[in-house]
């Protein structure tokens, strides 16, 4: 079955987070970003990273069913401990480095 592709929108539920993170939310996020390069390992996430301007993070995520992908942003830590709310839209790459 051919994969889908989803365009995840991650923002914080705060302004200026970047700059304020409590030491929770830095250990937190520290989570989030070991889940990402585990589903990375996986073939799973195509890329993630975050707007250095700290408007919101963005992760491009293969899965056979929106389902799966939904079920993918609801076990990321950052978003069960409440630290950020996702966005999920259908995606296609069209272009990229590679393909």
């Amino acid at each position: 079955m051919e994969q889908l592709e989803f365009l995840a929108i991650g923002k914080a539920k705060r302004e200026n987070w970047l700059a304020t993170m409590t030491p929770e939310e830095k250990a937190i996020m520290g989570k989030h970003l070991e889940y990402v390069r585990q589903m990375y390992a996986e073939g799973k996430v195509v890329l993630s990273g975050p707007c250095l301007d700290g408007a919101y993070g963005i992760i491009i995520y293969k899965a056979e069913s929106a389902e799966d992908a939904q079920k993918f942003f609801e076990n990321d830590p950052a978003v069960q401990t409440g630290v950020m709310d996702v966005e999920l839209h259908p995606f296609k790459v069209e272009v990229m480095e590679g393909r």
